[in-house]
This record gives C-alpha cells, structure tokens and sequence, in this order.
C-alpha cells in the first residue's frame, strides 16, 4: 500500500502580498519532496510537518525539503513568515 500526503493551500493577502506554499501535492511514504513559500523580504520563516514527515533542509527559509517515513499517512504543511510590520501565515 502507497500512502500519500494531500496538501491544500489557500492564498492569504496580508499587508497588499499574497502568501501561499507550493510544491508536490501529493508525496509518497520514503520519499523526498520540496516545498517552497512565498518570499517576503526580510521574513524570517517557520514551517510546520505533519508526524511522519521530518523537515530534511530550510527550516528559517521560504524553502524546504521533507522526507517520510513508514509511520507518514497524511497531514498539513504550513508557513509561517515574519516581518517586523506583518505575520504571513498558509493554511
């Protein structure tokens, strides 16, 4: 049996930016994927994984690579990005 991880995203505009994470929709048990979030200025980033899912590179990037493992079944990724005059957060 594959399982797969399922992510959706909505686009939040905060402070005239749109903030949204792209990246693999779908990614399998043992396996690598990366994600990457809008780029804002100055932001000082920190993404969120879900249990089975271990963030490998970019943690405090708008960029990051995760991998799985045999306990993943599915979750939410999110970021979050700071500046000193906004919070951009993705759901």
């Amino acid at each position: 049996m594959v399982n797969s991880y399922t992510y959706f995203f909505t686009t939040k505009l905060t402070g005239g930016v749109s903030f949204n994470v792209s990246g693999s929709p779908v990614i399998c048990t043992n396996a690598v994927a990366t994600y990457t979030a809008t780029a804002i200025v100055n932001g000082v980033y920190t993404w969120t994984v879900p249990a089975g899912m271990a963030i490998v590179s970019g943690q405090g990037t708008n960029e990051i690579s995760v991998s799985t493992d045999g306990s993943f079944t599915s979750g939410n990724i999110t970021a979050t990005s700071v500046t000193s005059q906004y919070t951009y957060t993705s759901s």
